[in-house]
């Protein structure tokens, strides 16, 4: 069952797939200054980067702050 529109290759899939081809080359390409990231990251407080962990990550103790730093177009990769 759909709740809402199915979208199939009209303009707003196509603009979709290529928005993702382009954040996906986007992410593959600052793949050499990942900031590791390991268990509960609850109560951190995360800057624009990319973030790479090996197993999974839970946000369970507190909240987890992203600070762009005051930069509106900051990126977070996870």
């Amino acid at each position: 069952m759909i709740h809402g529109r199915l979208y199939i290759n009209d303009r707003v899939a196509r603009q979709a797939k290529l928005d993702l081809t382009t954040a996906y080359n986007d992410a593959m390409g600052r793949n050499h200054s990942r900031i590791t990231l390991s268990g509960n990251i609850g109560g951190q407080t995360l800057y624009p980067g990319l973030y790479y962990s090996t197993s999974s990550l839970a946000i369970s103790s507190r909240d987890l702050t992203l600070d762009a730093r005051g930069h509106s177009e900051a990126v977070f990769l996870f």
